[in-house]
């Protein structure tokens, strides 16, 4: 199916997909709490719904970046995103945002993806 996601209520009926995979929509979705719950109503029982986001902000574990940078740069993605309509920093509550919409047996998986390697 193509669609465009953030036009609420989607076109496809209750209870039709199998699986939704969203990927990266970190700073694409107007409104979560919406899009969260067009993919609950169109997800099939025992069907699943797989969102991959990534922190856009760095965080640095052996303290080579001094914490007020790493705030800066969160910061400024939150406001970024909040001047577009749109949030950078739904992972925070990602998992809190699923259970909200719905989904039962929500499990997280927190990577760490090495930049410079």
């Amino acid at each position: 199916m193509i669609d465009d996601f953030t036009e609420y209520p989607w076109t496809c009926e209750d209870n039709s997909m199998d699986f939704i995979h969203a990927r990266d929509l970190f700073a694409c979705v107007p409104d979560w709490s919406q899009f969260l719950a067009q993919c609950y109503r169109t997800t099939k029982p025992g069907g699943y719904v797989q969102v991959f986001n990534r922190a856009v902000w760095l965080e640095c574990h052996d303290g080579s970046i001094p914490a007020a940078e790493k705030h800066a740069m969160k910061r400024e993605f939150r406001e970024a995103g909040e001047r577009l309509g749109k949030t950078a920093t739904i992972i925070e509550r990602q998992r809190e945002e699923m259970e909200k919409a719905g989904f039962v047996d929500v499990t997280e998986t927190k990577l760490k993806m090495p930049l410079g390697t």
